[in-house]
C-alpha cells in the first residue's frame, strides 16, 4: 500500500491498495507518463519496488526530463534503484501476454485468433523471474495496455472478437500474477472520442470491456482547450468506490518538476483574469481562446 502523491488522486482512490488494478485514461501527450514516473519515485520512498512495461517507447525522455526533480522531491537515490525499480519495453500483445506467463498465442491468418494453451512451468523470461519470488511491496505500471492491442490488431470487425480474447488473455495472466504477489498494478490507456459529437467534453477508455470489468478504480485526465490553462489537467474520478462516476475530480499542474497540486480556486482565477482581458481587448478583436 502506498499514498498517491497528488492529493485529487488521493481522494478519489484513497491509498493505493494490494490486489487493486487501477486504469489512468488521457489523450495523447496529456502527460499520463509524467503522472506516474512521480509515483514510481513516491512509491520508492514508501518502500514498494516497481516494474515499469513500456509498450509505447516513451520511458526513456519522460525519464530523463522529470526522474531527477521526482527523486529529489521524494528522497530517492536515482543512481541505486537496481533492487527497487525496473524498466522493461515490451512493444507487442504477444510479448507482454508472454511476460506475465500465459502460455498463449496470437494466431494471424485470414481472422486473428489466440491460442490460449496455458501458464509457463519455468519463470525465465517472465515477470516471475525477478519478482514473483516475494510478497508484497510491489507496483506494476503497464503504459500503455492499449498500445499493443490498437498496433497488433486492425480495426475490422471480425478481429474484434480475437482483440478482446488477447485482452481477456493477458488480464488472466495479470490477475494471476497479483493473487501470487499481492502486486499493485496501474494501467495507462488511450482515450477515445466520437469524431462527430463536438459536445462531448470527456473521453471514453479505450480497451472496451476487459479494461472496464477488471479496472476497480478508474480516472480520466482532462487537458483544457484553452491556453491560459495549457499546464493544468483535471482528474475525474470514472469508477471509484469512494463516490459516483464523475462526481469526484480535483486539478493538477505541470511544471518543469513534474505534476503538482492545484485547486479549482487556482483556476478560476485564472479564468476570470483572461475574460477580464478579453473584455479589455474587445475594440481590437483580440478576445482570446475562452
Amino acid at each position: 500500500m502506498f499514498t498517491s502523491y497528488l492529493k485529487t488522486i488521493e481522494s478519489i482512490v484513497g491509498p493505493y491498495t494490494e490486489e487493486e488494478v487501477y486504469s489512468i485514461y488521457a489523450d495523447p501527450n496529456t502527460g499520463k507518463t509524467v503522472l506516474l514516473l512521480g509515483e514510481v519515485f513516491n512509491a520508492i520512498s514508501q518502500g514498494q519496488r516497481v516494474v515499469w512495461i513500456d509498450t509505447e517507447g516513451g520511458h526513456e525522455g519522460m525519464f530523463k526530463q522529470f526522474g531527477p526533480s521526482y527523486a529529489k522531491r521524494f528522497g530517492v537515490d536515482i543512481n541505486k534503484l537496481e533492487d527497487k525499480y525496473e524498466y522493461i519495453q515490451l512493444l507487442t500483445a504477444q510479448e507482454l501476454i508472454n511476460y506475465f506467463g500465459v502460455d498463449a498465442e496470437i494466431l494471424y491468418d485470414k481472422k486473428i485468433s489466440v491460442l490460449m494453451k496455458g501458464f509457463k512451468t519455468k519463470p525465465d523470461g517472465t515477470i516471475y523471474e525477478n519478482w514473483g519470488k516475494k510478497k508484497g511491496n510491489l507496483v506494476i505500471i503497464i503504459d500503455s495496455f492499449s498500445s499493443p492491442f490498437r498496433l497488433g490488431f486492425s480495426t475490422k470487425v471480425e478481429n474484434f472478437s480475437a482483440r478482446a480474447d488477447a485482452q481477456g488473455v493477458l488480464v488472466y495472466g495479470l490477475l494471476r500474477f497479483m493473487r501470487q504477489t499481492s502486486a499493485i498494478v496501474i494501467m495507462t490507456h488511450h482515450s477515445s472520442r466520437n469524431p462527430v459529437d463536438v459536445y462531448t467534453q470527456v473521453g471514453k477508455v479505450r480497451g472496451g470491456n476487459t479494461v472496464t470489468y477488471y479496472s476497480k478504480y478508474m480516472l480520466d485526465i482532462e487537458k483544457p482547450k484553452s491556453r491560459a490553462l495549457e499546464d493544468y489537467r483535471q482528474i475525474f474520478g470514472v469508477r471509484t468506490a469512494r463516490g459516483k462516476s464523475w462526481d469526484l475530480r480535483g486539478w493538477a499542474k505541470i511544471n518543469s518538476e513534474g505534476y503538482v497540486d492545484s485547486a479549482q480556486t487556482e483556476v478560476d482565477d485564472i479564468i476570470m483574469k483572461k475574460r477580464k482581458k478579453a473584455i479589455e481587448h474587445l475594440d481590437d478583436g483580440s478576445a482570446g481562446d475562452l
